[in-house]
């Protein structure tokens, strides 16, 4: 599954374990209900965790753990929208988590890695 409206830093990038951790702190031995937005490419669900009635993704983002998907803000509800976007903006500016330190985007950080791989190598 992936999470909606949101780009967490993969594992073996800055704050890519941090990220993970807090996510698992967050969800770990609750029930949560998952609303699907779609399928992506690759078959993955995509959407938004909600736990203790509270969106995780938006926590993410909050947090600095993830970065907003803008990529994606139009599948979102239009309801997320503006808190996504206030939230990620909030983040940047009071320099939280993976806000802290110059890198790039997520998706900027995966292309790079399957450009040095080869063309051999699959995008999944």
């Amino acid at each position: 599954m992936r999470l909606s409206g949101i780009d967490a830093p993969e594992r073996s990038q800055s704050y890519g374990h941090a990220s993970r951790r807090h996510l698992a702190r967050m969800l770990f031995g609750k029930t949560v209900t998952i609303v699907t937005a779609r399928t992506d490419r690759y078959g993955h669900q995509v959407g938004k965790v909600i736990v203790d009635q509270v969106d995780a993704n938006l926590v993410q983002l909050r947090a600095g753990f993830a970065k907003r998907y803008k990529r994606y803000a139009h599948e979102q509800p239009v309801a997320d929208r503006g808190p996504y976007a206030q939230a990620a903006a909030d983040a940047r500016k009071a320099l939280r988590g993976l806000w802290h330190d110059a890198q790039p985007p997520p998706r900027a950080f995966r292309q790079a890695r399957r450009n040095q791989a080869g063309p051999w190598v699959s995008g999944k």
